[in-house]
């Protein structure tokens, strides 16, 4: 077999570096996102988080500093030698720091260092010296703790991991370029406050008693409306797209639905009479399977 006429199944091998590159950021930021969610139980020290700070994952506290280093590898023990160059790494960045703070060296694994007592993340706040943590199923472990604390289905306690997840992935790119005086840290009041606002959103009843208010309604968009006086100017609706009264804008409708799925919102502008509620309603009708859709009365 050449190298210019080789097997999909041979190239595929070949390439995997990158998909295991991205699944060591995967199991260090659910790593980090255990460790928030500690905090935000009481369950350990409530400190600032910095992914990607001076190691993959620094924790400051008023009078210390916990710097941990993440490395999963695929199923088995860890080397000890190979962990011990962890720690040099650590300790040899810590010595050029001036800092009249203590800082403790963590190494998180994913499987046990060969020869070593097992510590789980319980204890990756232990003021010791060369800590190893090991932590296999850092998403299941999120999930348990989540559910431990919020009495939700398991749906939501995934929707809020993935939230914290996206917050970790996030944080951890912008620190790639801000200074350290701006580095990026995350708190216990922000991982509050973001899984509040997720429950609020996903609570449908909140939703169900503003539509039997009538501050809400569930749209139609399937019922058509006939409606002579549609083309002298009156304001489109649901039902005048059922009925294919409006007029076909393919660009503008492909652009705008592309705009909500990227950005979750969009604004349509113009002067009166220029087609924005039928555009609005064309744009809805195209993702009228895609989300549950109501119109709000103000």
């Amino acid at each position: 077999m050449s190298a210019t006429n080789i097997s999909h199944k041979q190239e595929w091998k070949n390439s995997r570096h990158g998909a295991w590159a991205g699944r060591g950021f995967s199991y260090q930021y659910l790593f980090s996102c255990v460790i928030l969610l500690r905090q935000w139980a009481g369950l350990a020290p409530a400190g600032a988080l910095v992914p990607e700070g001076l190691e993959d994952c620094t924790v400051e506290f008023q009078n210390t500093e916990t710097w941990i280093q993440i490395k999963s590898q695929k199923g088995k023990e860890f080397n000890p030698s190979k962990v011990a160059d962890f720690f040099l790494k650590i300790e040899e960045k810590a010595s050029k720091i001036t800092t009249d703070k203590t800082i403790f060296k963590v190494v998180g694994l994913e499987h046990p260092c060969k020869g070593t007592p097992v510590k789980t993340i319980v204890s990756v706040f232990d003021e010791t010296d060369r800590n190893i943590i090991v932590c296999s199923s850092p998403g299941d472990e999120a999930i348990e703790l989540i559910l431990g604390q919020l009495n939700v289905a398991g749906i939501i306690a995934d929707q809020i991991l993935s939230d914290l997840y996206r917050l970790v992935s996030t944080a951890s790119e912008e620190n790639a370029s801000l200074d350290f005086d701006d580095r990026r840290r995350i708190s216990t009041s922000e991982v509050q406050n973001r899984i509040d606002h997720l429950l609020e959103a996903l609570d449908s009843s909140a939703i169900d008693k503003a539509i039997i208010e009538g501050k809400v309604e569930s749209v139609d968009f399937l019922s058509p409306i006939s409606d002579h006086s549609f083309y002298q100017g009156v304001k489109t609706m649901p039902g005048h797209v059922a009925s294919g009264l409006t007029c076909d804008r393919p660009v503008e409708v492909e652009k705008i639905v592309r705009v909500i799925r990227e950005k979750r919102t969009v604004c349509i502008s113009g002067p009166s009479g220029a087609g924005k509620s039928a555009l609005l309603w064309m744009s809805a009708f195209a993702m009228s399977s895609d989300l549950r859709w109501l119109r709000i009365f103000v």
